[in-house]
């Protein structure tokens, strides 16, 4: 902070002394009473802290609390979210204070706030999370679901259900003989569009949870790449790859055709059958191209004049499970200054 202080002579004496003090007060962070909080066995509760506590100047808060041999207790630094997970089993009544801290070190505890866990006996199995490992778009049809079950007496099997090919049905059942399960499902050759998923657990006393539904959607990605100048300052031919590249998951499921480069008056420039190509791997992708000769004289209508532009439109045809796709692509070549011209 800047401060600017301003001082009186009331004596109107240079010499005399004048005594006086300054005092910053810090104003801590505040809190309003968090209630009592219950949950059942097994179970798990959300505690939103911003919800409670506040600092007055503005401060972003951090927070805090002591640890509980019974209960774990994560805090989300992002979102403020304090989970609650008893351990397995367990039931009883616990008492926690949260500790709220702003930017300058001030802080604030909660009163004791009481957390009471009920007796349910045995419970269902519980999902910790559900999700796709590519995330919600999905570009190979290859879906990678993963899902994260608990259960307080042990696990006897986790089955993954979707609707991928217009109705729901199940896709596959994997059997367990654990408390905690982190478990990967496949389904491959999956068509372009939007879909459902979701897995069920059971128990070893046969009961049951559904996970929440979840959302994924596929579209297939082949990717055109070149090394095409976009800038030029000499009338030279050069060679170039031009090719496409996707995913090695895709390579049993789909055909190249032709991919086509024109002008931007329509004339075609080159077409090459990409299902003819060489290929190269690189990692988890596949990259099929060809070599050719860029010819300035040949793509620039308007002669090569500095500043002159021209869009090469690239355009490729393949099929995905007997599918047909395109995929478009514009790139612009400009001829600049510098260099010599011929």
């Amino acid at each position: 902070y800047n401060w600017n202080i301003l001082c009186t002579d009331d004596a109107f004496n240079i010499n005399s002394n004048n005594n006086f003090s300054f005092t910053i007060n810090k104003i801590p962070p505040q809190v309003l009473p968090i209630p009592d909080l219950s949950l059942k066995e097994d179970g798990i509760l959300m505690l939103n802290l911003s919800e409670y506590f506040f600092d007055p100047k503005g401060d972003e808060l951090t927070y805090d609390v002591e640890k509980n041999n019974n209960v774990k207790i994560k805090i989300d630094k992002k979102t403020n979210m304090a989970t609650l997970e008893p351990k397995k089993n367990w039931f009883g009544d616990i008492s926690l204070v949260f500790t709220a801290f702003d930017e300058h070190g001030s802080q604030i505890e909660s009163p004791p706030v009481k957390i009471s866990i009920s007796e349910e006996g045995d419970t269902p199995p519980r999902f910790i999370s559900t999700l796709s490992k590519e995330g919600e778009v999905d570009t190979d049809g290859y879906l990678f679901l993963q899902c994260n079950v608990t259960d307080d007496k042990g696990l006897r099997e986790i089955s993954l259900y979707s609707d991928t090919s217009g109705t729901w049905k199940l896709e596959e059942t994997k059997e367990f003989f654990e408390e905690d399960i982190f478990t990967e499902f496949l389904i491959s050759d999956v068509l372009e569009g939007s879909y459902e998923w979701a897995c069920m657990a059971k128990d070893n006393f046969g009961q049951e949870s559904w996970s929440e539904k979840q959302n994924v959607e596929v579209r297939i990605d082949v990717k055109i790449v070149h090394n095409i100048f976009d800038e030029i300052v000499n009338n030279v031919e050069y060679p170039v790859f031009v090719g496409v590249e996707y995913s090695r998951y895709l390579n049993e499921s789909i055909i190249l055709g032709d991919l086509r480069i024109n002008k931007e008056n329509g004339e075609e420039y080159v077409a090459i059958n990409m299902s003819n190509q060489q290929k190269s791997g690189r990692g988890d992708l596949i990259r099929s191209y060809k070599k050719i000769i860029i010819s300035p004289n040949d793509i620039f209508n308007n002669g090569f004049k500095k500043g002159n532009k021209e869009t090469l439109k690239f355009v490729l045809e393949y099929f995905y499970l007997g599918e047909r796709l395109e995929k478009e692509f514009d790139f612009t070549i400009q001829i600049k200054e510098g260099g010599w011209i011929l």
